[in-house]
């Protein structure tokens, strides 16, 4: 019996096409905020006008550089998860000295910005091939064709970015699930750290703001 070999097919069988489609009905909900609707309507003009704009080559450039971001945002979906089952057993068996911003920690410092991308070797040499491509790209458009060259990659930080908060909730709530058939008389202490949670991922205010909000 290889363990490992069942415990990657069990990886395989959780992030699967299912998975992802849950993560793009997720974003695709957030586009409903102006903010996010924007990035989302601005990659739609830039992939038309980008695809006009080069030739034959430039787009296979340009659809390069949308696979190796879709290969960032596989990574972060799964790195993400593990990082939301960590912050959970980290807190329930850290008492008081629990760490409430462990997403920053781990995700945003860990993960999505030097130095900690770089222990991420397929990350972090996929984000270079990334501005590689882009710089290349850049030096046969003008200054409209660069901004919406922009709008490509930010979109697609976004989406990785997006990616990595949803996952790592995700992560988060299934170690919850699972000290609750465990211990379940041991986990009300995990109810402040899950507010924090979703409050340090942006998914809930304080009443006072979602009452000032609201009137």
């Amino acid at each position: 019996m290889n363990v490992e070999k069942e415990l990657g097919k069990i990886s395989k069988q959780i992030f699967n096409e299912d998975y992802n489609q849950f993560l793009v009905n997720w974003m695709e909900k957030w586009c409903e905020d102006p903010y996010f609707g924007k990035i989302a309507a601005d990659y739609e003009k830039a992939a038309v006008f980008l695809t006009q704009c080069f030739d034959k080559p430039q787009r296979g450039e340009l659809s390069g550089l949308e696979r190796i971001f879709k290969e960032r945002q596989e990574y972060a979906a799964q790195h993400c998860f593990s990082c939301g089952l960590y912050a959970a057993f980290e807190q329930f068996f850290g008492g008081e000295d629990a760490d409430d911003y462990a997403f920053h920690r781990l995700v945003m410092d860990g993960l999505m910005t030097m130095p900690g991308m770089k222990h991420h070797i397929s990350f972090y040499e996929n984000a270079q091939k990334c501005l590689a491509i882009i710089k290349h790209l850049s030096k046969v458009l003008d200054k409209e064709g660069k901004e919406h060259l922009v709008s490509i990659e930010s979109a697609w930080e976004e989406r990785i970015h997006s990616t990595a908060l949803i996952s790592y909730y995700c992560g988060y709530r299934a170690a919850l699930s699972i000290l609750e058939r465990i211990c379940p008389m041991k986990t009300l202490h995990m109810t402040s750290h899950l507010l924090m949670a979703e409050y340090e991922l942006g998914l809930t205010k304080p009443y006072q703001q979602r009452e000032r909000l609201s009137a």
